[in-house]
């Protein structure tokens, strides 16, 4: 009798741990259609400019009253994401000067590949993460110089 109490107290156990389990993982799926994920590096036309990343997000129709993107974690960095409009939110990574860089050990937050983001919203105050893929590069934007005034 005892043997059987303490299998069924096994059991009740796992039952209960792999439960917790999944309702930590239970919003998998983004709530909204994505159209379109993609970003696009930049490098400014004078020395001081610097260079970056503009990560846009375009998703089908506009987001739920409930919803709202909060940030992008992408290669390493983190950027909050602004709304452009009601379907469109973009996110920048900015890199000063090659001459300013200090190197500094970062805090890696996630695991993920070059084409992959960990995108961060909530739904009702409550936050969430989710993982993109296939993230497409988009052409390099080369801004141009300005020329040298005329004497």
């Amino acid at each position: 009798m005892k043997q059987k109490k303490i299998k069924i107290f096994f059991y009740l156990m796992v039952f209960t741990l792999f439960s917790c389990v999944t309702k930590q993982n239970a919003q998998v799926v983004f709530p909204e259609k994505i159209s379109e994920i993609y970003f696009q590096r930049w490098i400014g036309g004078q020395e001081l400019t610097g260079s970056g990343i503009n990560f846009y997000i375009q998703l089908e129709k506009p987001l739920n009253q409930d919803i709202k993107l909060e940030k992008i974690y992408f290669r390493g960095n983190e950027a909050v994401l602004n709304k452009e409009n009601e379907t469109n939110y973009k996110a920048s990574f900015f890199q000063k000067n090659q001459k300013d860089k200090i190197l500094k050990t970062e805090n890696i937050l996630y695991q993920i590949n070059e084409n992959q983001a960990i995108l961060t919203y909530k739904i009702n105050n409550k936050t969430l993460n989710i993982k993109v893929e296939n993230i497409k590069e988009k052409e390099l934007i080369a801004y141009p110089s300005v020329g040298k005034p005329r004497k």
